[in-house]
């Protein structure tokens, strides 16, 4: 046995990941959908996050890795660090990269380009210029255009310069040297056809078809900028907004991602395995393949539906994979326990897939998807 224990919202990526790197998942998380149930041992969280500590207390110390969004909650994390060895960032550096000033500041120290923020009380006009975003923010939840008819959030939030343009996320692997850009994919943001709310994230395709050098490289340097001053190890992603001219920051996502299922699927490395031999081994040096593994015209993509309306699962066992590892990609992923009621907004399955031509994967995905979620009965 290779015990890793994985937290988070949403666990079955980083689950299946951590099995191609050769561990035995013990997963906490929201859902505990299916396809998780068959490939990991699945823990009882009835109070998620508070409660995390409580689910693994009966277990020896043990690693353990978070997933989104558990950033949002260095209490917790430092809770479950007293006991069982973190692979990952550390609440100290969570405080530093999930602050959006810290992070405009050192990019502006740094001569690279940053948006402008506004605080909760110090509110920018309601020009649709800006948007409103948590501080405790996770997959696009309750962003929102800040407009004459926005209503304020009642939680801690800021605003956040309004940048234009195709929204990419870039993954990294922080050593105690440097920090290794892993790729670039497109970002799929609220799809109608996925029932996806306005900022919601949905979707990935990698590699970013439209990616030019001189957006590599500032990407590239972003992301070292962001790995050094806040003191990150091991795989993170940042999220941005490009006009093909630019790139703008607009989160930091310091631990395993949505997007990175499809980066280990493209180059067939096991990510979670480099994830802890940077956070264990000083020195560790990373190298990606030159090509991948098939071609440089495939391309990899994800999709998840979103529920329009109450419904309940359907049984869909037949679809969980019968192996996990670095050759296939699953066609379906995230798959709810059969008769799970399921609610308007919630998550409720994610299609995968491989193709040649990168605009019209998603475009299969989705027919795939809304023909699935067309078979849920409704509540």
């Amino acid at each position: 046995m290779n015990p890793l224990v994985i937290f988070g919202a949403s666990t079955r990526a980083a689950a299946f990941s951590a099995i191609r790197a050769g561990f035995d998942p013990i997963c906490g998380d929201m859902f505990a959908d299916a396809d998780l149930r068959t490939y990991a041992t699945v823990l009882d969280v009835p109070h998620y996050p508070h409660k995390l500590a409580e689910a693994v207390g009966h277990l020896p110390p043990l690693p353990w890795i978070y997933t989104g969004a558990l950033e949002n909650s260095p209490a917790v994390v430092d809770r479950l660090s007293e006991r069982n060895t973190l692979w990952g960032n550390s609440s100290a550096s969570l405080k530093c990269c999930r602050n959006p000033w810290y992070c405009r500041d050192i990019l502006q120290q740094a001569g690279l380009p940053a948006l402008e923020l506004c605080s909760s009380s110090s509110a920018p006009p309601r020009d649709g210029k800006w948007l409103m975003k948590p501080l405790r923010s996770a997959a696009g939840r309750a962003i929102a255009v800040w407009g004459p008819e926005t209503i304020s959030l009642a939680e801690p939030h800021f605003f956040q310069q309004l940048a234009l343009g195709t929204p990419i996320a870039a993954a990294f692997l922080a050593t105690s040297e440097s920090a290794e850009l892993l790729g670039i994919s497109q970002q799929l943001i609220g799809w109608g056809q996925l029932n996806a709310p306005e900022f919601g994230y949905c979707g990935s395709v990698f590699p970013w078809s439209d990616c030019k050098s001189h957006l590599e490289g500032l990407v590239r340097q972003i992301g070292l900028v962001i790995s050094r001053e806040c003191g990150l190890r091991g795989l993170f992603g940042i999220d941005l907004i490009s006009d093909g001219q630019c790139a703008w920051l607009t989160e930091v996502n310091p631990r395993y991602t949505a997007s990175m299922e499809l980066i280990e699927h493209y180059w067939r490395v096991p990510l979670l395995e480099w994830h802890r031999r940077a956070c264990v081994e000083e020195g560790f040096e990373v190298r990606l393949p030159e090509v991948p593994w098939e071609s440089q015209d495939q391309y990899c993509c994800k999709v998840v539906m979103y529920a329009d309306r109450a419904a309940r699962a359907l049984d869909l066992s037949t679809q969980i994979p019968s192996a996990i590892d670095l050759q296939s990609l699953p066609r379906l992923a995230d798959i709810p326990v059969a008769g799970t009621e399921i609610l308007p907004g919630q998550p409720v399955f994610t299609c995968l897939g491989k193709w040649g031509k990168c605009y019209e994967l998603p475009y299969e995905l989705i027919q795939r998807a809304e023909e699935i979620w067309a078979e849920f009965p409704c509540l």
